[in-house]
């Protein structure tokens, strides 16, 4: 089948790889064992506290909930809030979750017109996509407008 001096060839190998494969597992045990560090939290732990925050409506009512008639905390986020808001007053509003962010169909009845739409505001930002990822802080105030959403024709 194979000729000998293939076969003393393929011994050679054999030995040479058995040889380094013996080498190489007494190196490894050997070794020190690797010691394992545990990575540190990057996020830093926030203070659960209560928060007194405002929604004003443009062209309607201001909800101004006192500590004790809603219980809202800083780990709350505005769409927790608003939520929080339909479920303990007359406060009523509907919005619809894309992947890019929230949009809000009407509040308290109100549609917006053709071209335009609900917004939430931060002081002058518009906060209204990112209103489930924003944390509330204390002594804030939101305002809900229709603001127009394209440029007119």
């Amino acid at each position: 089948m194979l000729d000998k001096k293939l076969r003393k060839k393929l011994s050679i190998v054999y030995v040479v790889l058995l040889a380094a494969t013996g080498i190489f597992i007494s190196l490894a045990l050997k070794r020190e064992p690797l010691k394992v560090r545990e990575k540190e939290s990057a996020k830093t732990e926030i203070e659960v506290k209560p928060v007194k925050v405002q929604l004003e409506i443009e062209g309607g009512p201001t909800y101004a909930p006192s500590r004790e008639e809603i219980e809202t905390e800083n780990v709350a986020t505005v769409a927790d809030f608003l939520n929080k808001l339909r479920n303990d007053t007359n406060f009523s509003f509907e919005k619809t979750a894309y992947t890019y962010g929230t949009e809000i169909d009407h509040i308290n009845g109100r549609y917006p017109q053709e071209n335009k739409r609900w917004a939430i505001f931060l002081g002058e930002k518009d906060i209204t996509y990112e209103i489930g990822k924003i944390n509330l802080k204390d002594d804030q105030v939101y305002t809900a407008k229709i603001i127009r959403t394209s440029k007119p024709q």
